[in-house]
């Protein structure tokens, strides 16, 4: 009977101490999870952000690129122009030429 008590005893104690384990163990496991669960607010947070900056970021580039886009269609035009206005130039100059040597052809036929 002796033998029993000091059994039970010895189980008692051993049953508070893994009792005291156990709630030491819970403790450490809330701490640890409220832990993990701000450093996944954080990383969540970052994430938001970065993909906030991305979109900014893709925003500025496709406005650089219309804004290229803009100013090669207004050089394109301006080389039309300038291309039309050459062209044009370089017929009444062979013209006038022309009509030099034809001036000149006559001026010779009448002397």
């Amino acid at each position: 009977m002796l033998r029993l008590l000091i059994l039970t005893a010895g189980l008692m104690q051993e049953n508070l101490r893994l009792g005291e384990e156990v709630r030491t163990m819970k403790k450490l496991m809330d701490h640890e999870r409220q832990e993990f669960q701000s450093e996944i607010r954080r990383m969540e947070s970052n994430a938001d952000e970065l993909q906030a900056q991305l979109e900014r970021t893709i925003e500025e580039h496709r406005a650089t690129v219309e804004d290229y886009r803009q100013k090669i269609d207004a050089l394109e035009k301006q080389l039309k122009s300038d291309k039309q206005f050459i062209e044009v130039s370089w017929v009444y100059k062979l013209a006038a030429v022309f009509m030099l040597w034809l001036a000149s052809w006559f001026i010779f036929l009448l002397y």
